[in-house]
């Protein structure tokens, strides 16, 4: 996000994949273009992620700001501090999903 350009994020089950706005030249067109705009990551996890709200297809603008809300949850079978990400238009935050009602309790 140091170039001022929009980024892209899609998730799914089994890891993600971020983009940068680099089609059309120098600045792109605030679309995804797969195939033309810069792949930047292209990550595999061992735990299956969830997400809420809109966030399996996501983007940032050259602001930083998110175009949806909603959390990110890594599914473990453990009991870690950290397994769900809240992600609001101006804050992401780590968290611990509840038990009881799946929500994610940012820490």
């Amino acid at each position: 996000m140091q170039r001022n350009r929009v980024f892209f994020v899609q998730i799914a089950t089994n890891g993600y994949k971020t983009f940068e706005d680099t089609n059309p030249a120098p600045d792109g067109n605030n679309n995804l273009e797969q195939g033309s705009d810069t792949q930047i990551a292209a990550v595999t996890v061992r735990h299956p992620i969830t997400s809420t709200g809109g966030l399996s297809n996501f983007r940032f603008t050259r602001n930083g700001i998110s175009s949806a809300t909603g959390s990110i949850r890594f599914s473990s079978t453990s009991r870690p501090d950290y397994d769900c990400i809240t992600v609001v238009a101006t804050r992401i935050k780590m968290g611990q999903t509840n038990a009881t009602d799946n929500a994610c309790v940012e820490k």
